[in-house]
């Protein structure tokens, strides 16, 4: 019995549409934005640990098992989305303190350095970031070993290589990020 044409043709937009309905489909979605957050918190990290570099070298350029994560991990998804929220309010679009806005350097630039410091000097804040950067870990420790699985990378074979690229990177994020409001709230750096 030959197919009708009509039922042979696919349109992409159906097929993404089947896709999206799917919790398969959901699932890719979350893994390709899961490795996408992942990569920028990595870049965002590294150009924040110029902190420690001093004022010139900081300057703003434009432009499985179920686990403890496992479990919470749409709890902790809210709370870091909160998390950028406030990031983004309190150092980017200067909601929070609107002199950050202002702050400039000798040469004309935006002071993110001194702003930074600034940010990081109130304890309360601090606290926020370091407690936002433990939750962040718990998050990326599950969730970037899930993509990988999510993607179909993943297997019996390659589960602990991806496993501890989570937790490592998880623990490095960690490490890294809380490591520059320490460094304020200590006057490791002024």
């Amino acid at each position: 019995m030959a197919a009708s044409a009509q039922s042979l043709r696919v349109t992409s937009a159906g097929a993404l549409q089947r896709l999206w309905r799917s919790s398969l489909g959901k699932k890719y979605v979350m893994a390709i934005t899961g490795f996408g957050l992942w990569i920028f918190v990595i870049v965002h990290m590294l150009g924040n640990l110029q902190i420690f570099l001093g004022p010139e070298k900081i300057k703003f350029k434009k432009p499985v098992a179920s686990t403890f994560a496992n479990r919470t991990m749409w709890i902790s998804g809210l709370i870091i989305f909160a998390f950028i929220l406030f990031h983004l309010a309190h150092f980017t679009f200067g909601w929070v303190d609107p002199e950050f806005l202002h702050m400039e350097d000798a040469a004309g630039r935006h002071d993110v350095y001194r702003m930074m410091i600034t940010g990081f000097s109130n304890p309360v804040v601090s606290i926020f970031y370091i407690v936002s950067m433990g939750l962040l870990l718990s998050h990326l420790s599950h969730g970037v070993s899930s993509l990988f699985q999510s993607l179909g990378l993943r297997s019996k074979k390659t589960f602990g290589f991806f496993d501890k690229l989570a937790k490592i990177s998880a623990l490095a994020l960690f490490i890294g990020n809380s490591l520059i409001p320490l460094a304020v709230m200590f006057r490791f750096v002024r």
